[in-house]
């Protein structure tokens, strides 16, 4: 599915995740990088329950940077409960992301994230997602780490860029692993956020 792209290999690491009660895989996260050109919608479907036992006991996570069909994207959303997005939408929020990172298993995708902002004072992180069925595995560990080193490269020498994200009630614990800091403080007030819409 990815034919016709020079891959450069980033970072490997390995992990184990315990997928189900009766199997335990060893997940090696392979981060590549690409090129922002057009691509192709990915194909494959979203889950592994009927996934068969491999001989070697091993399966392959792969994150892939900015290679994201509309499709996939809004079949990841439905899968972990996002609100329903028009594909104008999903296109252009795509179309215009600093960064994109999708997980794979095969040419099944099982999480991603993606970066909006500026790229120089202020980056945001959005569309942490991660398929249910691998939640817990540290996937999304995985994505955010690359997330945060891409911004790292943005950031020119003596400057600092601000990474901002909201995330879900109960899920800060995460966050926090990751050297992201809770509002409010004695110094910052709190995020707010305001809904534009047009009927």
């Amino acid at each position: 599915m990815f034919a016709g792209f020079s891959f450069f290999l980033m970072r490997k690491v390995s992990l184990f995740y315990k997928i189900s009660e009766k199997l335990l895989l060893k997940y090696r996260i392979t981060c590549y990088n690409t090129s922002r050109v057009p691509v192709q919608e990915a194909s494959g479907r979203i889950g592994i329950k009927n996934q068969t036992k491999r001989k070697d006991n091993m399966a392959t996570v792969t994150l892939i940077s900015n290679h994201m069909g509309v499709d996939t994207y809004l079949e990841l959303r439905k899968a972990v409960g996002f609100k329903p997005l028009s594909r104008t939408q999903a296109r252009k929020e795509l179309d215009h992301s600093l960064y994109i990172v999708c997980a794979y298993i095969d040419a099944q995708i099982v999480g991603m994230g993606r970066l909006v902002g500026d790229g120089a004072v202020i980056c945001y992180i959005q569309d942490l997602m991660i398929h249910p069925d691998f939640q817990g595995y540290g996937i999304g560990g995985a994505i955010i780490e690359d997330l945060i080193a891409q911004t790292e490269g943005m950031c020119e020498a003596g400057t600092e860029i601000m990474l901002d994200l909201m995330c879900a009630a109960g899920r800060e614990p995460f966050y926090h692993k990751h050297r992201f800091l809770s509002r409010p403080t004695d110094s910052l007030g709190p995020g707010m956020i305001r809904y534009i819409r047009k009927e």
